[in-house]
């Protein structure tokens, strides 16, 4: 027994030391350790994306860092442990670990001969049909009964002369859901429908209708338009689900049960679950390219969380820095184009028209909106509408009527009184004028700064040899 122990821990040394020659050590971000594997899975990943940077080893190791430092940053302040971060991991790592728990080609096998032997007995086939419905009311006396048999029979007979199936489900079918389509039905396969129902739509011939006919529900009359067959394709997953519906193990698991107590002879005494249980601590060390996947989606999430924090709410929300960033920059905002900043007021009369327009000249434009709806209109009643904002040319056709000299433009409907109040302006005045662009640099500038930041406060080691062989080993 010592000896098995001695020659386990002796292998593992070797596997350990085989490793680190094989996958040395790249960089070291706040002293934890990046493979050359890791960096590679993710430059050649990015590298394969159709349309992106084709940037230089240098640079995109550069971009790395970067990277590495923001998960670092979410680390120190525990978005780690969060019991989000780990519901949100640990539910794409289940997700992912299931096709490495299970043999894929012993699932399409079960799949594809359960597939076959139901086909023989006609499973998949599927009709579309319409159908009239008379419904039989419970404890209907045999009066009604025979008052809706006769209904249906009167159906039936102009159906033989010639009356169109769908004008008479339309008129007479008391399932109001497919009346207005004309009776018709979505399709149906076997065990879909009640007894009654699927065996006269199974037997009929396309293109025909049937004899009235009784159910428990009540009368019916069906119109036959097609019927197929469901291909695999359609029918895999639905054929692999029906064994979970029952409790049953998976084909793949079982059969992957099977490779791994042989490939690790473990003990009998060792349950199904066990055996999985086992082998899905292990995934990480036994298929790289797991490891690699998952290391990058919990990274991922961090990345967002932290810039999330750090820089995008940041930019969005502090107004403050945004006009003053706007005004420090104020030369990198400029217009092809003359821009007119205001309101086209639309009211009832022009008594309503001239109060809503002293009102504006009041209060700044940024109350407008709130103002003129306060002001004017009610729950009940609209006496006012406005179009507030900045225009250009041809996005509105009474701006460009009175601002940019256009043609004149007929007024709304029901608000025959228009008038257009603002400014024109040749350069954005306010960081809201131009608030999408400015968000957008204002957080390349935190970004920046916060990333000289994180060179400041954690450590970066870079092992220039290690990276000189990124795809060259």
């Amino acid at each position: 027994m010592k000896k098995n122990l001695f020659l386990s821990w002796a292998f593992a040394c070797t596997t350990v030391v085989c490793a680190q020659q094989s996958d040395p050590v790249l960089m070291t971000i706040n002293n934890k350790n990046v493979t050359r594997s890791e960096f590679e899975y993710i430059y050649n990943k990015n590298r394969s994306v159709s349309g992106s940077e084709q940037l230089s080893l240098a640079d995109y190791a550069k971009l790395f860092v970067n990277f590495k430092l923001k998960v670092a940053e979410a680390e120190s302040l525990g978005l780690d442990t969060t019991r989000a971060f780990r519901n949100e991991f640990m539910g794409y790592r289940q997700q992912v670990a299931a096709s490495y728990l299970s043999d894929a080609a012993a699932d399409e096998a079960y799949a594809r001969q359960q597939y076959d032997s139901l086909q023989a007995q006609g499973e998949w086939q599927q009709v579309h049909v319409a159908h009239i419905f008379k419904l039989l009311p419970q404890n209907a006396t045999q009066e009604t009964k025979d008052r809706l048999q006769h209904t249906i029979d009167s159906i039936y007979t102009a159906l033989q002369a010639g009356t169109s199936f769908s004008e008479l489900a339309k008129a007479n079918s008391d399932d109001r859901s497919t009346a207005s389509q004309g009776g018709m039905l979505p399709w149906i396969g076997h065990r879909q429908a009640i007894p009654e129902f699927e065996k006269v739509a199974f037997d009929l011939q396309p293109n025909t209708y049937s004899k009235p006919f009784e159910s428990a529900n009540g009368f019916h009359l069906i119109f036959k338009y097609e019927q197929q067959e469901l291909p695999y394709e359609k029918v895999r997953d639905q054929i692999l689900s029906m064994r979970a519906r029952k409790g049953l193990m998976s084909k793949g698991q079982e059969a992957k049960i099977a490779e791994l107590r042989d490939e690790y002879k473990l003990s009998s005494d060792m349950t199904d679950s066990q055996v999985l249980a086992y082998e899905d601590q292990r995934l990480e060390e036994k298929y790289p390219e797991f490891a690699h996947l998952m290391q990058e989606y919990r990274d991922g999430i961090l990345l967002f969380d932290i810039s999330k924090m750090q820089v995008w709410d940041k930019a969005t929300e502090d107004t403050e820095g945004l006009a003053n960033f706007f005004s420090s920059h104020k030369a990198n905002y400029k217009w092809d184009e003359l821009h007119f900043k205001g309101a086209v007021i639309h009211a009832r009369d022009e008594a309503t028209l001239v109060k809503a327009k002293e009102l504006l000249k009041r209060i700044p434009q940024t109350e407008w909106s709130e103002n003129i709806a306060k002001t004017f209109n009610t729950k009940d009643s609209v006496a006012v509408r406005a179009q507030i904002g900045l225009f250009v040319k041809g996005t509105n056709k009474f701006v460009d009527a009175e601002i940019f000299k256009g043609t004149k433009s007929a007024s709304m409907k029901n608000f025959p009184c228009y008038a257009v109040c603002g400014e024109k302006l040749k350069a954005p005045e306010v960081y809201t004028d131009v608030r999408g662009k400015v968000i957008g640099d204002y957080q390349n500038y935190l970004e920046s700064q916060w990333i000289e930041q994180l060179k400041k406060k954690y450590s970066i080691k870079i092992k220039e040899d290690v990276l000189e062989t990124v795809n060259h080993h």
